[in-house]
C-alpha cells in the first residue's frame, strides 16, 4: 500500500498531537506533585521553623529573667520575676508540645532529647532561685554564669538538628 502526502502529513500531524497531549499530561502531573510538595513546605515545615524560632526566643527571655532574677534586691522584685519565669516556662511548654504535633518520628526524638537537656537546665536554674531566694547573689550569679550557661547552651544545640532536619 502506498500513502499519499496527504495521509503522511496527518498521520504527522497526529504523532505531534499525542506527544503534545503526553508532554501536557506528564506536566500536569509534575505541577500536582511540586503543589503538594510546596504545601508541605509552607504548611508544615515552616510551622515547624517558626514553632522553634518561638521555642529559642522564650529561652532567650528565660536567660534575661533568669540573669535579673539572681541580681534582684527585694522579695518583691523576686516575686515578679518568679511570675514571669512560671509564665516562660508554660510557653516553652506549650511550644514543645506544638513540635512534638508537628514532628515525624525523627524529630520526635530529637524533641525527647531536648526534654531531657531542659530538665537538667530546670534543675540547676532552680538552685540559681534558691541561691537567690536565700539573699546570696554571689553564688546564684556564679552559677548562673557557669553551669546555668553550659546549660542554656545545651538546650540551644539541642535544638539545631531539629532545626536542620527541617
Amino acid at each position: 500500500m502506498k500513502l499519499t502526502i496527504k495521509m503522511k502529513l496527518a498521520a504527522a500531524f497526529l504523532v505531534v498531537f499525542a506527544l503534545a497531549g503526553a508532554s501536557t499530561f506528564l506536566g500536569l502531573r509534575d505541577l500536582s506533585q511540586a503543589n503538594v510538595v510546596l504545601n508541605d513546605v509552607v504548611n508544615l515545615q515552616s510551622a515547624r521553623v517558626l514553632a522553634v524560632d518561638r521555642l529559642e526566643l522564650q529561652q532567650t527571655q528565660f536567660g534575661i529573667v533568669l540573669r535579673d532574677y539572681a541580681i534582684a534586691q527585694t522579695p518583691e522584685e523576686r516575686a515578679a520575676l518568679k511570675a514571669e519565669i512560671a509564665a516562660i516556662r508554660t510557653q516553652m511548654t506549650e511550644s514543645i508540645e506544638t513540635l512534638t504535633t508537628l514532628a515525624d518520628d525523627r524529630g520526635r526524638a530529637m524533641i525527647e532529647n531536648y526534654d531531657a537537656v531542659r530538665a537538667t537546665a530546670r534543675d540547676i536554674n532552680n538552685r540559681v532561685f534558691e541561691l537567690a531566694d536565700r539573699g546570696d547573689q554571689g553564688a546564684a550569679s556564679h552559677l548562673l554564669a557557669t553551669e546555668s550557661r553550659a546549660g542554656m547552651r545545651d538546650l540551644s544545640a539541642a535544638l539545631a538538628p531539629f532545626r536542620d532536619l527541617y
